[in-house]
């Protein structure tokens, strides 16, 4: 008691009530129009606005350090309080005076695309700032994408290069589930701009906007962000026909996610991606390179791999069945003329594409033969049916694939290679359009295989009074029926060992 008495009149022997007021309105007094100086110069601008408020200029903070510096002026009087109140006085005095560090030092910041400097590391804070409201976090979000997209002069200095994006946008999306949507909705305005920028992680986005977009298709409760990926995604693969940059990025993340699709075991994620990926390539038509970068993927078709039903054969068959509906479309559309022989090369560069080996007018061929098979009023005579259908005009197949790239032994002669390739092709070409009569029954694929073969009989025997004019056709007639001879050994092949 007595130790605290003597401590007790030393302080108030150094420290009067006045002084101590005096220095506590001298701060105050600087603090004031230091403050309103910084909110002058940054106006209406969200971000360093909040940046003052909460780093700062915090108000909490400063009403705190008044009131512990005018609280002590007021009680100096009171014995034995002199230490407690000294103690709170210097508290209050220590925070003021960090705060008008702080401000100075920010008003001082001429260099502020430095990383070293407090206004850029303040607005890297804000950013990701786990303590700031969850709307104010927003707000400051949407300000830094929208700075991306002004002029030079006008952006925030430092982070106008994309390099912060990916992490902010991840941290966001992660530390705010329930506002998932709103970032999303803020995030797709500004993402053409983002990709503009260096460094902006486009193709880890991507790659998170597949993963998410799986992920919201098990989730009952997640349809809106399913639907803001979905347009994301959409819109990537809309700018990839015809940027190569973009495409790249997307097939390193189809090349990354297909295995967990399938793993999955969901047909409806494979639907979802094996659509895309098909219009896609036949949107680009970009033969040489959409092969260098299907070939990097499992869905480049092979038709063993689809008839073993293995891994990557569960990819390609969907993939396969896409090409098979849009012959479809196109053979019942009613184009003719350029259209229907332009959306014909089409098809046939993506046949060039999307099968390992293949001929186009092999598959067409085969295709002519077999697309009356739905008819089912012709009980009696599919004849004239398959002669009008061989006979008009091609929906695809004007030219036949290119040779591989001969990389066997030289020991074999080009006459031999070539032989050789043709027969592959032309093999793969009929195991590949087989695939298409799978979906009939199998006693139905005998059956159909027997009407066009009885069909073909009575065509060869009616074009086989040779005149002028049917010398061609009955030609044409007698390699169609070769042709099926080697679909129906292919077919009982299948049967036998599949």
């Amino acid at each position: 008691m007595k130790d605290l008495r003597e401590i007790d009149n030393l302080l108030g022997v150094i420290f009067d009530s006045s002084s101590l007021g005096t220095v506590a309105g001298i701060f105050v007094a600087v603090l004031l129009p230091t403050v309103i100086l910084l909110l002058e110069t940054v106006q209406s601008d969200s971000w360093d606005r909040a940046v003052l408020i909460n780093k700062v200029i915090n108000l909490r903070q400063v009403f705190i350090s008044v009131c512990l510096m005018a609280v002590p002026t007021l009680l100096w009087s009171v014995p034995y309080l002199k230490l407690l109140l000294l103690i709170c006085y210097l508290s209050g005095l220590g925070t003021m005076t960090r705060l008008l560090w702080i401000s100075i030092r920010w008003l001082m910041d001429w260099t502020e695309s430095s990383q070293n400097g407090i206004k850029y590391r303040l607005r890297r804070q804000m950013l990701t700032d786990n303590k700031t409201d969850s709307r104010e976090r927003i707000r400051v979000w949407q300000r830094f994408l929208a700075s991306m997209s002004l002029p030079a002069d006008k952006q925030v200095k430092g982070f106008s290069d994309g390099a912060l994006f990916y992490e902010v946008f991840l941290k966001n999306y992660f530390d705010m589930p329930s506002y998932r949507e709103e970032i999303l909705q803020i995030t797709t305005r500004y993402l053409e701009t983002v990709f503009c920028m260096p460094r902006s992680n486009e193709q880890e986005f991507v790659n998170f906007a597949f993963t998410e977009f799986f992920r919201c298709v098990d989730s009952e409760s997640e349809a809106a962000l399913y639907f803001y990926w979905m347009a994301i995604l959409d819109s990537e693969f809309i700018h990839a026909q015809e940027d190569e940059r973009r495409v790249s990025f997307l097939f390193h993340a189809i090349r990354k996610q297909t295995p967990r699709i399938i793993d999955s075991k969901s047909e409806f994620k494979l639907e979802l991606l094996s659509s895309r990926l098909f219009n896609l390539l036949l949107k680009r038509n970009r033969g040489i390179l959409d092969d260098h970068w299907l070939q990097q993927t499992p869905w480049k078709i092979d038709s063993r791999q689809v008839l073993e039903k293995n891994v990557a054969g569960r990819a390609q068959s969907h993939l396969l069945k896409q090409f098979w509906e849009y012959v479809t479309k196109i053979d019942e559309s009613d184009s003719s003329g350029s259209e229907l022989r332009n959306n014909g090369m089409r098809l046939d560069n993506l046949i060039e594409v999307i099968f390992r080996h293949a001929n186009p007018i092999v598959i067409r061929q085969i295709y002519s033969l077999f697309r009356i098979q739905n008819f089912r009023e012709l009980d009696q005579d599919w004849s004239q049916a398959i002669l009008d259908s061989i006979n008009r005009a091609p929906i695809f197949g004007y030219f036949s694939s290119s040779p591989a790239i001969w990389s066997d032994s030289y020991s074999i002669s080009s006459e031999e290679f070539f032989r050789r390739e043709e027969e592959d092709t032309r093999a793969e070409s009929i195991r590949i359009s087989i695939l298409s009569l799978r979906s009939l029954r199998a006693s139905d694929t005998g059956w159909v295989i027997r009407k066009v073969r009885d069909s073909l009989s009575t065509l060869s025997i009616k074009f086989n009074s040779i005149t002028n004019n049917s010398i061609i056709t009955a030609k044409s007639i007698q390699g169609y029926v070769r042709l099926l001879q080697m679909v129906t050994y292919e077919v009982y092949k299948e049967r036998q060992y599949g």
